[in-house]
């Protein structure tokens, strides 16, 4: 009783697969670009569902592999959570969709992940296993809905959420600055979530308009988050074509977060909203403000109260001038506005983050999702000793202590 959806369409439209193979083929060899070109591809039920009926019952209850049951917005067959969770280990960047565009993975529901190791292992955002199937606890990753019940010592609220911050020097708080008090918990994307717009429409058609793999995201589409890096609104970046999942290879596979050496007293970078960090200070902004306050200095200059992100580390030479080239496991943002510095080649050539004007970022710490050590931090903070050889974590940038 299960017909084929996207041959039911082509069907409704009156097209065959045999001539809408010959005409995207006469379109290529005459520079036309085909309209029903989309980014994602392959079998339209790879996602969707008509009526989530089947022989009389729910048909998603009757998926083993589905993370919800019931009828899903968008006629969508699962959740973010049940798209991009891996069944075992990370031997693959992807999860099976039967599609020819596979959904990379954030997380895995049986087996342990490896993390962060260059090949084969977690992807740039680590997984949400440790918070969610692993229980470590709560502060191994975010407790995404879906993924892990409610913060248990946080509640609903993000540490660092003060709406009368105004943490910009405009003001504002971002994507998040009509939210008074968080009620609900944070979710991937909309209103209580990081990817997609701030309302109820989330990242809806963003999987069918995303820009192609290496191009700068400019996040200048208001009305396509798909444009934008990761599907995050208004941030910019150049996505890495398998998420960092060989990270290692030659060159190294990386993201290329976007960042901005901010100038003293800004909190964020600048007034432009759209570096990797201001995502992140869109939820935590007394963690990033300058107010004197809560925040991490009164000038946007040392002593500070609390770590600065988005400052250069070439400013500072004496301290950090052996961080050279880039690594991997201390990820820099970049100006991807430069075209000397927006493609992984460029930025880890040798000496290139104390010449690029290579800025710190939240993600230089931690994994945006979840992994193995607390706080969401990319090692073990109580193995970090200063005076010693060894060279990880803060020791990479704070490399003359």
């Amino acid at each position: 009783m299960i017909e084929n959806f996207s041959r039911f369409c082509l069907k409704s439209l009156g097209v065959s697969k045999r001539s809408l193979g010959w005409v995207v083929a006469i379109s290529a060899i005459i520079g036309i670009t085909p309209a029903i070109s989309f980014a994602v591809s392959g079998s339209c039920a790879g996602c969707h569902t008509m009526h989530d009926s089947q022989n009389g019952t729910d048909d998603l209850s009757n998926d083993a592999t589905a993370n919800t049951t019931g009828a899903q917005g968008n006629l969508l067959t699962q959740n973010c959570v049940g798209c991009h969770t891996l069944a075992t280990g990370n031997t693959q960047d992807t999860v099976d969709l039967s599609l020819s565009t596979e959904a990379p993975y954030v997380d895995q529901s049986t087996t342990v992940p490896t993390f962060q190791t260059g090949a084969a292992s977690t992807l740039a955002g680590g997984s949400f296993y440790w918070v969610g199937e692993g229980a470590f606890g709560d502060s191994y990753g975010h407790n995404v809905e879906g993924v892990d019940a409610m913060d248990v010592a946080l509640d609903y609220d993000p540490p660092g959420f003060d709406i009368a911050a105004g943490f910009m020097p405009d003001g504002t708080n971002g994507r998040n600055n009509e939210i008074l008090a968080w009620s609900d918990q944070l979710t991937c994307a909309g209103v209580n979530g990081c990817h997609g717009y701030a309302t109820d429409s989330g990242v809806t058609g963003a999987h069918h308009n995303n820009n192609a793999i290496g191009t700068i995201t400019t996040a200048a589409s208001a009305d396509n988050v798909g444009d934008h890096y990761r599907f995050l609104e208004g941030i910019k970046g150049v996505e890495e074509a398998e998420w960092e999942f060989n990270v290692a290879a030659t060159p190294l596979a990386v993201n290329v977060y976007h960042g901005n050496d901010r100038d003293a007293g800004n909190s964020i970078a600048d007034t432009t909203k759209d570096t990797i960090s201001f995502l992140c200070a869109e939820c935590h902004g007394d963690f990033h403000s300058d107010d004197g306050g809560a925040g991490v200095s009164t000038t946007g200059a040392s002593p500070w109260i609390r770590h600065p992100i988005d400052i250069a580390l070439a400013d500072k030479a004496s301290e950090y001038a052996n961080y050279a080239d880039y690594d991997y496991t201390v990820p820099v943002a970049f100006d991807t506005g430069n075209a000397a510095y927006d493609t992984p080649g460029e930025i880890t050539a040798a000496g290139v983050v104390q010449t690029g004007l290579a800025t710190v970022t939240c993600l230089s710490c931690h994994v945006a999702h979840g992994g193995p050590y607390p706080d969401l931090l990319r090692w073990d903070y109580t193995a970090i000793v200063a005076g010693s050889d060894y060279n990880l974590g803060c020791n990479v940038c704070h490399n003359t202590k």
